[in-house]
């Protein structure tokens, strides 16, 4: 007889989540790839961390989303790979033999990957703050400037709700090149290319955008940010949402 999984163990629905935690987290450390990814993760955090420090004096706002735009495409590449990676890699039945329960799977991936995020998110922004002292004091502001601890807040929020789309799409497409091309499609491009404001402030790239700057021209047609936040956080629940019905109703 074979020994039963932790996730197989718990008898209550709060153990067989926390299983189902730690089952995401060991697949999280154990590969390579997801390792790597989150090291590029934690560099490119921490230019944004120290960029954030150039915000007030309005210099760092170029550079703040340019390492805004790609740390949304990383987070986003590494959770589609997390959702869709078990589909390519012929994994995802083995998964779900151990949680039969498919939507324990789906947040508990949305769990150790966003709360991964928000710990290299907060890391990053202490080594910004200390590498922006060091490099350049004379530029440098306080990290407690109402602008920065705004760009630091949308930014954290931003980048949970990538992690909640990138990980829908993944799950949905059940390919990495697909979900990254939906993701990228959703995130980076609007904010990129900008050929319709007016529509495109609805998408997730510019909420994002709207939600994190404060000083952009009426021109771009960036939506309030509590509008932003409710568009963003919308989108990611409706995703997750859509996600889960259809995980649950296919045979793998």
């Amino acid at each position: 007889m074979t020994a039963a999984t932790p996730v197989a163990r718990a008898g209550t629905a709060a153990g067989a989540w926390s299983g189902a935690v730690r089952a995401e987290w060991v697949k999280l450390r154990s590969l390579r790839s997801t390792v790597a990814s989150y090291a590029a993760i934690a560099a490119v955090l921490a230019v944004l961390g120290g960029t954030w420090l150039t915000l007030p004096d309005g210099d760092g706002a170029g550079a703040v989303f340019t390492a805004l735009l790609l740390a949304e495409l990383l987070v986003a590449a590494t959770a589609v790979l997390a959702a869709a990676g078990e589909f390519s890699a012929a994994t995802a039945r083995s998964t779900f033999t151990a949680v039969p329960r498919r939507t324990l799977v789906l947040t508990a991936k949305l769990a150790v990957h966003g709360g991964a995020v928000l710990v290299l998110l907060v890391l990053g922004a202490a080594a910004g703050t200390v590498l922006a002292t060091l490099t350049a004091p004379e530029v440098a502001g306080s990290p407690l400037h109402p602008l920065v601890l705004r760009a630091a807040a949308g930014t954290a929020l931003a980048l949970v709700c990538v992690v909640a789309i990138g990980i829908a799409a993944g799950t949905l497409t059940r390919s990495p090149a697909g979900g990254v091309g939906v993701t990228l499609a959703l995130l980076v491009l609007p904010a990129v290319v900008v050929t319709a404001p007016r529509v495109t402030a609805f998408l997730p790239g510019r909420a994002v955008e709207a939600l994190v700057f404060t000083d952009r021209p009426p021109a771009a047609h960036l939506l309030p940010p509590m509008a932003a936040i409710a568009v963003l956080v919308g989108e990611a629940v409706v995703a997750v949402l859509v996600a889960a019905v259809v995980l649950r109703r296919r045979d793998v």
